[in-house]
């Protein structure tokens, strides 16, 4: 058994208290009162922790990591937990906001397209270089577009995120969506 499995059990403030000096004194009664009462409920993304907890992004990066190891019983150190944001990067996504939304116009000008992609890479730089320098080079030769990917390590999160705020960006383009519906129904084959 690892210093933190011991913790665990020992319960949630000895728990905290491993994870970093003084978390149980400024965190155990938030925890409790909204519902973590346990270590697996702090097996959560910290995104869960700072919202409901009001925990700070970097004691919530910690406890949500500890705590992933620990229900997954994992040996090591709390920075075994691989895939999650790095520190400061929650923050750095906030700060961000939203992405930049897509044109509307049914068919919009090749110059309102390009627009908005810089607005998209400049918007991804906020959180992610990584990402936004992929999407740099994707710009330039999307047909190089695997070649492109296998260069850059950025993980499955930032790849889901990046993926997920892509969809936002669009959602308000009937056009580029109903593309997508076709898609999903199977009408079209988007490889042919």
């Amino acid at each position: 058994m690892t210093d933190l499995q011991v913790a665990a059990a020992a319960g949630l403030g000895s728990f905290l208290d491993e994870v970093g000096s003084g978390l149980s004194s400024r965190y155990l009664k938030d925890l409790v009162d909204k519902g973590f009462d346990d270590v697996r409920s702090l097996a959560v993304g910290e995104e869960k922790l700072i919202e409901y907890a009001e925990m700070l992004p970097g004691h919530a990066i910690k406890v949500s990591q500890a705590a992933i190891e620990v229900s997954r019983g994992l040996p090591g150190s709390v920075a075994i937990v691989s895939d999650v944001p790095a520190p400061g990067e929650v923050e750095s996504r906030r700060l961000a906001g939203p992405p930049p939304s897509f044109p509307s116009d049914v068919t919009p000008s090749r110059s309102k397209v390009e627009s908005w992609w810089a607005q998209f890479i400049a918007w991804s730089r906020v959180w992610s270089e990584n990402v936004a320098n992929y999407l740099v080079e994707l710009g330039v030769d999307v047909s190089k577009s695997k070649v492109i990917y296998e260069r850059f390590k950025f993980t499955q999160e930032q790849n889901n995120f990046a993926g997920n705020k892509l969809m936002q960006a669009f959602e308000k383009s009937e056009h580029v969506m109903s593309l997508f519906n076709l898609i999903g129904n199977k009408r079209i084959n988007p490889l042919s």
